[in-house]
């Protein structure tokens, strides 16, 4: 009895595996295609409970790739992998895809010790294949950040960067955290690296812009916002970097055009709207600016406050 099921269930892991193939997608995009990933489950299923142990390791490489690409798609991973570990009745399976479970909802629960703990456990496991094992040391250093303790999430991205240098999304969370240690020439030497491997980046390109304008580096700092802005220009937090810019520069009829544009995107944007009230201020357009405080006090009176 115990040969038949693991041969129905090898049949029908590769019938799933067919069918995903025929799909004709490369791995990459096929993590992002819901019939693709209905196809992978089903065949995760079947695989592990063919050979439960065996395909474990399979199993938890696997969850790490499709962690990169879609965090609810790698929810459902581990999902099956607890559930084809259930069914087999192999508790280390089980506990497994239980532990994984847990740690992204404690991610998303901001409870990040328990988090922290389930990709621990993914690093120190054999098996783990040294790009996968990347992930899990970037998602570890991302739990680190977020945690406020820097220093371990540098070390984690530094590990992640040695075992996968092409990952853009890596470098970028490394350079976020030294911006946020204040180590700036740090932080632009990640950025710089980001827009090399991807010059359509917006978002690394308008990081960049304010690491230049925090150190000074205003007329940089507007050309990297200018180009940011020009491939997104429906994120708010860029154009309000590059009217800040405008700002510093003493360049205020610019600065309040951008802010106007950021604010009717975005009307609960306190930031924005301090910034473009210390805009008025400095034009000497003094009811405009109190009006602008008073309303971003209104809005959020701690913000406002500490701006």
């Amino acid at each position: 009895f115990p040969r038949e099921w693991a041969t129905l269930h090898g049949k029908l892991a590769d019938h799933y595996q067919e069918l995903q193939d025929d799909l004709g997608l490369e791995d990459e995009a096929g993590r992002r295609n819901d019939v693709w990933q209905r196809y992978a489950l089903a065949a995760l299923y079947h695989r592990l409970c063919q050979a439960p142990q065996a395909r474990l390791g399979l199993a938890l490489n696997g969850f790490l790739a499709v962690l990169w690409a879609q965090r609810p798609f790698a929810r459902r991973w581990a999902e099956v992998i607890e559930r084809a570990g259930r069914g087999s009745r192999v508790v280390q399976v089980e506990r497994w895809g239980t532990r994984l479970l847990d740690g992204l909802k404690a991610y998303e629960d901001e409870s990040y010790e328990e988090t922290r703990e389930a990709f621990s456990q993914l690093i120190d496991r054999e098996g783990i294949e040294e790009p996968w094992r990347a992930v899990a040391y970037a998602f570890r250093g991302e739990t680190y950040r977020l945690m406020g303790q820097y220093e371990e999430a540098l070390t984690d991205f530094d590990q992640a960067i040695d075992l996968s240098l092409d990952r853009a999304g890596i470098i970028a969370r490394r350079g976020m955290v030294s911006l946020q240690m204040g180590q700036y020439e740090d932080a632009l030497a990640d950025f710089d690296r980001i827009v090399e491997l991807n010059p359509s980046y917006a978002w690394a390109i308008a990081c960049r812009g304010e690491i230049r304008r925090i150190t000074g580096r205003y007329e940089e700092a507007l050309a990297d916002y200018s180009r940011a802005y020009s491939m997104s220009p429906q994120t708010p937090e860029i154009a309000a970097g590059r009217a800040e810019t405008h700002r510093l520069m003493g360049r205020y009829d610019d600065a309040v055009a951008d802010f106007e544009r950021v604010i009717a995107q975005r009307p609960d944007y306190v930031w924005a709207i301090t910034c473009r009230g210390r805009t008025y201020w400095q034009m000497g357009q003094y009811e405009k600016a109190l009006a602008d405080f008073d309303r971003a006090y209104v809005l959020d009176p701690q913000d406002a406050q500490t701006i």
